[in-house]
């Protein structure tokens, strides 16, 4: 399937809730810092719109997809089983990482096995995007609420296959678990 004939993101009911910014650009100084923060580490800067507020504060599962600003596919497809901001949470403390994580992938070259975590490799991408000599790549973060369906006469959410699919249609080039495992497979 070609870019042309893939959906749009708001056709598949995805709203821009956020973009990527470092700490030093995230207007809510109320941010807690931690000891070693040079303002560098990454973080999302939220919408000031009342439905991006409403999604990144949800605490129900959505899928989420983190878009070069300007164009339609995404980079990466991920899920929040618990919201938007808890996730994002997440992230953030795994761009930055722990110091024996940061020390390994300051002696490594390669993101290959008994490389850097994934969220090491993504602060790195993500950086490399902001130092294009071409001009700064912003990185917005896109969110939609999973669907939810009845099975056994119980409501659940479909986060986990809508993540699935998503990452099938669109073949985000950071999204590499499901490829590794595929290898290992062959």
């Amino acid at each position: 399937m070609t870019a042309s004939l893939l959906p749009t993101l708001a056709e598949l009911g995805f709203l821009r809730v956020a973009r990527f910014c470092t700490r030093a650009e995230h207007k809510d100084a109320t941010r807690r810092r931690r000891a070693g923060d040079d303002g560098l580490r990454i973080a999302y800067l939220v919408d000031d719109s009342a439905a991006a507020a409403a999604l990144w504060a949800g605490t129900k599962p959505v899928t989420y997809m983190w878009v070069r600003e300007g164009e339609s596919r995404p980079v990466y497809v991920g899920k929040a089983t618990y919201g938007m901001a808890a996730r994002a949470k997440q992230h953030e403390g795994g761009f930055h990482g722990t110091s024996d994580q940061r020390r390994r992938q300051a002696s490594l070259a390669s993101d290959g096995p008994g490389g850097v975590t994934a969220g090491l490799a993504h602060a790195r991408r993500i950086r490399k995007g902001w130092e294009d000599p071409a001009g700064r790549k912003e990185l917005e973060l896109w969110v939609r609420p999973a669907d939810v369906a009845t099975m056994f006469g119980r409501q659940g959410s479909l986060v986990s296959a809508e993540e699935e699919v998503l990452i099938e249609l669109f073949n985000p080039p950071w999204n590499t678990a499901k490829r590794q495992k595929e290898k290992e497979l062959e």
